[in-house]
């Protein structure tokens, strides 16, 4: 048991856990700690998992540490436990410490744990070290009751010299060999030729020595098999300590060599599987490993080749003294589907597979090459990851062996633990692979990135920010040169300070932000993405960013051109509106000329009509102040003026409108209607440009329907408020209505219908319209027609009164 270990601790308190956990990895003890809180987590985890240590508090709200005492030993007697506790007094840890308890620890002196847990755990390996020395010892005390009870051993007695002279019946059983054959050619002539040499070194010296004789060989069996044994001998002696026989036993040792070869195979394949860097370079090593830690003569690796369906060797090994040309050559250029051969069947079945001998085998394309090689027995394994095969290795022995299934147990272990490090190697070379590309994404994006450290004072405000990283166009989207280890302060002292105060809040709440902002001391100004990065206390934040100058510049020039065209639109609309407009003036001045001649009329009689005088001057004020008005409705739409964001009443803009509109829907004989909306919410933006955007499309609509020669001129101009709360204006004709292909490019700059027009004002229109954050559009009219309406975004949802719902329709 080492230093460190798994620990089971026991504790409802998240935050004691936390500091426990933190305390013990601080001093390397523990590799991991799982922490639960009641009993059956509690118990579980005994159960299903392995710990070296418990660590519990006394005090839980539906289970105590006495009880888990209790659980622990019935299941885990082995285990140290620690009580860990605030509350547990000296009686109880007394108690504790004598129902079985290791030691127990004040929360408020957890300077001892650290301690009390190195204490526990040594002692712990300490008794793990002594049971184990007991366990063998008790292994050797039945080997020797085996042998004196014969149950089964195979004991014999030879000469001095070593020549037999008595073996049981337990050695003919297994050997096949009687005691005059064991006579005639050595008892020796069984053991395996690799262990030969040593086995006989070590027995002259025993007979030259008189010192007892102890080896382990393997030996052959009657049916051709080799089984490792413990062969011990001890002499007799006589009074004057001549040597008059030599007794001995051989104890079959074949699964305990097995069960070592077993845990030294996996260490190894572990160990090579740890150093490899790829599959490639790990598989000869670990072929070679497992053969001769295993004993197996010939080793391959096939991979599964997709493509093909099929399974290829890749890679061949066999040991030093073996030469098996052909069938290395039969393997290499075989392929094996699902279910053919040896290695076919395990990738059909996904289980391992043992044949004592595949010379007789009829589902094996090689067998007759290897029995021309003399290879005999044979396993293989699949290599798993995810209940699918990657590949399977295989062995072949000169021997004819018993299926060993521990052996493929532990291969099947083996097999997952290659398949995982496939799967690792693979990840791996994603994970490279996916860090080039985010390598060269960082350094050819044309935006520029870069990591700050943001600086605060004694008060948590951010004062200032270092640079840590940046990217390769980093200096050319700000201007900075070697910016990384700098401060900002130190390369632009009057740098503005709400870009400090952006970073300092996004450092401290870890809340990402978009944002447009100006950096005046760099000239620039930039779009900005900046969101935290690690840890909060690092206070940390990456920073996306484009320099928007021109951008905003370009944008600027277009909204200047924009308003330009606008304004050019709506004088030209006015253009061609000049006999409507001198109408529209006439009418009010002429009204004003007649009661002003009335008026003198009045004045003039005898005796004057002083009352009749008055109202035909009240008659001249009010139709002086009507074309007042329609001169102001002019000037407002002539005036070049910068946009406004102004709350106003669309009814209202409406209405002013159709009054421009309506002496040029009466010339073209076209009937102008409206249907307005009570309670209309208000809206905000420049008034007017969006009258400009009514009077086009209402223009656009009475002219429409001037060539018609039969059926209602007629255009409706309504306004409504959406599902969605926007405000809309609708403008419905029953003109000729839209061509597919128009329709489609109507809102297209320099499109038109119209032989003399520009095809500028419904794009003006649209454009002005989406500005204000709203939409534009046109559709067909039933049964014919056109209707072209917008909508506008309400400004806080605030109501005008319904001053103009009982207006009636402008005729």
């Amino acid at each position: 048991m080492s230093a460190s270990g798994r620990i089971l601790l026991l504790e409802d308190d998240p935050d004691d856990a936390r500091l426990i956990e933190d305390l013990l990895q601080a001093d390397q003890l523990s590799s991991s700690i799982v922490c639960v809180q009641s009993r059956a987590e509690f118990v579980a985890a005994l159960r299903d998992d392995d710990f070296d240590l418990i660590l519990s508090d006394h005090s839980l709200p539906s289970f105590d540490g006495l009880s888990a005492l209790s659980v622990a030993l019935s299941i885990r007697p082995d285990l140290p436990f620690i009580f860990v506790s605030g509350t547990i007094g000296e009686e109880v840890a007394i108690d504790a410490l004598k129902l079985g308890a290791t030691d127990y620890v004040l929360k408020s002196r957890l300077s001892r744990l650290v301690p009390a847990v190195r204490r526990a755990l040594r002692e712990a390996s300490d008794r793990a070290s002594r049971q184990k020395a007991e366990d063998a010892l008790r292994r050797r005390e039945k080997e020797l009751r085996d042998v004196v009870e014969a149950i089964p051993a195979i004991a014999f007695t030879t000469q001095p010299d070593g020549s037999s002279v008595w073996i049981n019946r337990q050695w003919e059983e297994f050997s096949g060999l009687s005691l005059e054959d064991t006579s005639r050619s050595g008892w020796q002539c069984a053991i395996h030729p690799d262990d030969l040499v040593e086995n006989a070194a070590k027995w002259r010296h025993s007979m030259t020595s008189g010192e007892p004789f102890e080896n382990e060989a393997r030996h052959r069996s009657a049916g051709g098999e080799y089984r490792w044994f413990l062969v011990r001998a001890v002499p007799l002696r006589d009074e004057q300590g001549k040597i008059l026989n030599w007794y001995g036993v051989l104890t079959d040792i074949t699964e305990r060599k097995r069960a070592e070869e077993h845990l030294r195979v996996q260490h190894i394949v572990a160990h090579i599987l740890a150093e490899a860097a790829t599959i490639e370079e790990a598989t000869p090593r670990i072929l070679r490993a497992m053969g001769e830690c295993l004993g197996w003569d010939v080793g391959a690796l096939w991979r599964v080749d997709r493509l093909a369906g099929a399974l290829r060797c890749v890679e061949l090994w066999h040991g030093p003294s073996m030469e098996v040309p052909e069938f290395a050559r039969a393997s290499r250029e075989a392929a094996f589907g699902p279910g053919l051969g040896l290695p076919g069947r395990v990738w059909s079945s996904l289980e391992a597979e043992y044949v004592p001998d595949v010379v007789p085998d009829e589902n094996c394309p090689r067998a007759s090459v290897a029995e021309r090689e003399d290879l005999h027995a044979a396993l293989a394994f699949p290599i798993l990851l995810g209940g699918a095969a990657l590949g399977v290795i295989e062995f072949f022995s000169r021997e004819i062996r018993r299926p060993d299934q521990e052996l493929l147990k532990v291969l099947a272990t083996i097999g997952s633990q290659i398949g995982q490090f496939i799967e690792r190697e693979r990840a791996q070379a994603d994970l490279r692979k996916s860090e080039q590309n985010y390598r060269m994404l960082f350094e050819s994006i044309d935006e520029g990135f870069c990591t700050i450290e943001v600086l605060f004072d004694g008060n948590e405000k951010p004062v200032d920010y270092r640079f840590l990283q940046i990217s390769p166009s980093f200096e050319r989207q700000t201007g900075i040169k070697d910016a990384v280890g700098r401060r900002m302060r130190e390369i632009a002292p009057l740098h503005e300070e709400h870009w400090f105060e952006i970073y300092g809040r996004i450092a401290l709440t870890g809340e990402p932000m978009r944002f447009e902002n100006e950096a005046r001391q760099l000239g620039r100004r930039y779009d900005v993405y900046a969101f935290r990065i690690g840890d909060p206390g690092r206070r940390r934040v990456g920073i996306l960013f484009s320099d928007i100058t021109e951008r905003k510049r370009a944008e600027e020039t277009l909204r200047e051109t924009q308003m330009e065209l606008a304004h050019v639109s709506r004088v030209t609309t006015l253009g061609q509106m000049t006999a409507s407009i001198a109408h529209e003036v006439a009418q009010p001045l002429a009204a004003a000329l007649i009661n002003a001649n009335t008026g003198l009329r009045w004045l003039g009689s005898d005796p004057p009509d002083v009352e009749g005088a008055k109202k035909a001057l009240g008659r001249i004020v009010q139709n002086t102040g009507l074309a007042r008005d329609i001169l102001d409705r002019i000037r407002a739409l002539v005036r070049k003026s910068p946009p406004r964001q102004d709350r106003f009443d669309l009814t209202d803009a409406v209405l002013d409108v159709i009054a421009l509109s309506r002496s040029a829907a009466q010339k073209h004989g076209v009937s102008l209607r409206t249907e307005l909306a009570p309670d209309l919410p208000a809206v905000g933006g420049d008034r007017v440009q969006v009258q400009q955007v009514m009077l086009n499309l209402i223009l656009n609509a009475v002219e429409a329907m001037s060539g018609l020669d039969d059926g209602a001129r007629e255009v409706l101009v309504s306004t409504k408020t959406d599902a969605s709360g926007q405000v809309g204006v609708v403008v419905r004709d029953t003109g000729p209505g839209l061509e597919p292909q128009a329709a489609a490019r109507v809102f297209e700059a320099f499109y038109t219908t119209k032989p003399e027009g520009l095809g500028m004002g419904l794009s003006i229109c649209r454009s002005i319209i989406e500005a204000h954050g709203g939409q534009l559009w046109g559709s067909p009219n039933e049964p014919r027609g056109a209707v072209f309406q917008f909508t506008l975004p309400p400004e806080r949802d605030e109501t005008l009164p319904a001053e103009h719902a009982d207006r009636p329709s402008v005729a």
